[in-house]
């Protein structure tokens, strides 16, 4: 008789929990929609010296929400931009890439990296930063 309604209150206070559960994941309302809020560039401040492989990082800043960023690189020494998609998880504020540029040869060379938003796009506004960095090799 005891274990019987033990297993029941069991039972009952379960199915209560899962029945609350839903009910909160039902009614929680609408997720925000993953939005991109910034973007930050950098280059390295040293000069870079001969076949030099240079990293510019590029950071997005996000409200937190998962989903699909499309963005381009423009360099100064090309007229294709380098286009690419990733997809950033929820509860990330920011979300890195980066772009691999390798400098070879005699000369001198100042390098301009644009990190551009394709989408989503904040209310139109055009979201961008650049980066510079400085190649010489005797």
């Amino acid at each position: 008789g005891r274990r019987r309604r033990r297993t029941a209150l069991a039972t009952v206070v379960l199915a209560l929990m899962v029945v609350g559960a839903l009910a909160v994941w039902l009614l929680r309302g609408p997720s925000t929609p993953f939005a991109i809020t910034g973007v930050e560039v950098s280059a390295p401040k040293k000069q870079q010296t001969c076949d030099a492989a240079v990293r510019i990082t590029g950071v997005f800043a996000t409200n937190g929400s998962g989903g699909e960023i499309r963005y381009e690189w423009r360099r100064s020494d090309r007229k294709t931009p380098i286009e690419q998609t990733d997809t950033v998880p929820a509860g990330e504020a920011s979300h890195e890439v980066s772009l691999e540029w390798t400098v070879k040869g005699e000369g001198r060379f100042r390098g301009t990296a644009t990190l551009r938003l394709l989408s989503p796009l904040p209310d139109g506004k055009k979201v961008q930063d650049k980066a510079s960095f400085t190649y010489k090799c005797p």
